[in-house]
């Protein structure tokens, strides 16, 4: 069984390393923020302009997803430690990690876009691009607050039934790409990763269902702990320098607790040899 109270104590099991993964996810919270303002000149263009730093994204996020992943190997084994970075320093198996995510969640995305199109319709779709392109100036005029409120009181009814099925989209699209992830994590090899019948047959199994729904509710527990404090802080102008530091300590918990619970279950699916491990005196 998945051992939840280990999972939520990993991620303040190491004094030493909790600091370094805060400081590593501060510096992604950075910059993300300095990708998202060098983005902005470029929403009104192609998409071929977007795609480089939509690639630069990815390539960021691998980092720390190949450590978290990393995390989860060794709860596989019993071994609820936290990893080193020095193994998770690879930019080859970064970028490997990060193109199994990728192809994994296609066939969610293409579902994604295929439920809303089709819900919404094209004319709301282009109606919401226009909206969300808009410069600051159009959204100051009153006939932007009127076109907003002419697109989204139709659609609310459809919101009802809408929200809830991406989520069930979501919910299983993570233990797809997770399982991947998990796969090639363990062995660093692609192939695995693209083991279709192996990774859907640890994906869609009650530990692995059990274990994203239950660490997810965890998560969102802390997640409104972290909200009130956000909130706190963000009336106050010393709290708005500490928002960072909450970042990062949010994220490295989360994504702890995550990878621990997804790990221990993704070890029972494929029995996984358990490790012996010594414990610090």
């Amino acid at each position: 069984m998945v051992d939840y109270g280990q999972a939520i104590k990993l991620p303040f099991s190491d004094g030493k390393k909790f600091w370094i993964n805060m400081a590593v996810w501060i510096g992604y919270f950075v910059v993300s923020l300095l990708l998202n303002l060098l983005m902005i000149p470029l929403i009104r263009l192609s998409l071929w302009w977007q795609l480089p730093f939509g690639l630069v994204y990815v390539a960021i996020l691998a980092m720390p997803l190949l450590y978290y992943t990393n995390l989860g190997i060794k709860s596989s084994k019993g071994d609820f430690t936290m990893p080193s970075w020095h193994d998770s320093s690879s930019f080859k198996e970064m970028m490997e990690l990060a193109l199994v995510t990728i192809v994994w969640s296609i066939p969610a995305i293409i579902l994604i876009m295929a439920v809303v199109f089709g819900t919404l319709g094209t004319g709301t779709m282009q109606q919401f691009t226009t909206l969300s392109t808009a410069t600051q100036a159009e959204k100051m005029s009153p006939v932007y607050a009127l076109q907003a409120q002419q697109m989204i009181l139709p659609i609310l009814p459809k919101l009802l039934y809408l929200i809830p099925l991406l989520l069930i989209i979501s919910f299983f699209n993570y233990l797809v790409y997770l399982s991947a992830q998990l796969k090639y994590s363990q062995n660093r090899k692609l192939s695995e990763a693209f083991d279709v019948g192996s990774v859907l047959s640890t994906a869609f199994t009650r530990n692995m269902a059990g274990a994203v729904f239950l660490s997810s509710l965890i998560i969102f527990g802390f997640a409104i702990v972290s909200m009130v404090a956000f909130f706190i802080l963000a009336i106050t102008l010393v709290g708005i320098v500490l928002i960072p530091f909450l970042v990062g300590i949010m994220m490295n918990v989360f994504m702890a607790i995550f990878y621990s619970a997804a790990g221990q279950a993704y070890g029972e699916v494929n029995k996984v040899k358990a490790v012996s491990v010594k414990k610090k005196r």
